[in-house]
């Protein structure tokens, strides 16, 4: 998002949701964060791993980051459905 009173080259403001997003993942929580998304990437695309290979920590952190996922895509498919209700009149 960028600054309104700005000119159109500066950067974007410091309430800008995304900065605050890229802050957060340059600190130490973030860093990790990000390795797990990391994991759950080569995990999507056909990498293989044990658990043996991982800790317990990042297997429960995996699997939320899964859960919350399926759970995003379900509510991304209720919303078309209704929105595809809602074009036919039903």
């Amino acid at each position: 998002m960028l600054d309104p009173d700005a000119d159109y080259e500066s950067a974007p403001c410091p309430a800008c949701p995304k900065e605050m997003l890229d802050m957060y993942l340059h600190t130490g929580l973030g860093r990790y964060l990000m390795s797990i998304m990391d994991l759950d990437f080569a995990l999507h695309h056909g990498f293989s791993i044990s658990l043996d290979e991982i800790s317990y920590r990042d297997f429960l952190i995996l699997k939320i980051v899964i859960a919350e996922r399926f759970r995003w895509e379900r509510e991304q498919q209720e919303a078309e459905m209704e929105k595809q209700k809602r074009a036919h009149g039903r």
